[in-house]
């Protein structure tokens, strides 16, 4: 532990940081997600500088929020949402989610290639691309989990199971050195080898 001491904050404090937290993080995803509504639309241009804004701080922005949430549901502050998070039918997805981010733009790419025909863009038609896509990316990444994650994972488990048991067991600890009053030299005893006959 360090020498300087953390104060603790107090709960109507640290109630207050929560509730503001949220309210940031909240008005902070509305933002990101309808300021450019009329952009998409085509309604209206967005300037150089709204648009060099939005494009370098919007990633961070969400990135920030996301973290906020992850923090705030650990410490339990996420209420409903906590509760939500921590469904187990989460839990199968969970596992596929680093092969899901490999393979989806492999998937979107491979059914963009072989497509003969163009987008008709209406919200049905975008509902079942997104839906097709996103079934083809959840098999393809259950396919590539099994044949390589899960083995690779439970290889290094066994691995490390194997290097632990094989490492020596940690020395025992050395017998403790009597403490060392402060003032000793004021309580010592002269040392006969200096004695006055002897000089």
């Amino acid at each position: 532990m360090t020498a300087t001491t953390r104060r603790k904050i107090e709960p109507r404090h640290l109630q207050a940081l929560v509730i503001l937290g949220w309210l940031c993080c909240l008005g902070s995803l509305l933002a990101l997600i309808h300021a450019p509504f009329k952009w998409n639309r085509g309604l209206e241009l967005p300037g150089t500088e709204a648009s060099a804004a939005y494009g370098a701080f919007s990633r961070v922005l969400w990135a920030a929020c996301i973290c906020w949430i992850v923090i705030a549901c650990s410490h339990g502050h996420g209420g409903w949402l906590n509760d939500l998070l921590s469904l187990r039918c989460w839990q199968p997805l969970s596992r596929l989610l680093f092969s899901l981010y490999m393979v989806s733009p492999l998937v979107i790419a491979y059914s963009n290639g072989v497509r003969e025909h163009s987008y008709f863009l209406s919200y049905d038609a975008m509902a079942y691309v997104l839906l097709h896509h996103f079934v083809l990316s959840l098999v393809a990444a259950t396919v590539l989990s099994l044949l390589l994650e899960q083995p690779f994972m439970r290889l290094e488990a066994l691995v490390s199971e194997r290097l632990a048991a094989r490492r020596p067991p940690p020395p025992e600890p050395m017998a403790q050195v009597p403490h060392i009053e402060r003032h000793w030299l004021d309580k010592g005893h002269e040392n006969p080898a200096f004695a006055k006959e002897k000089l």
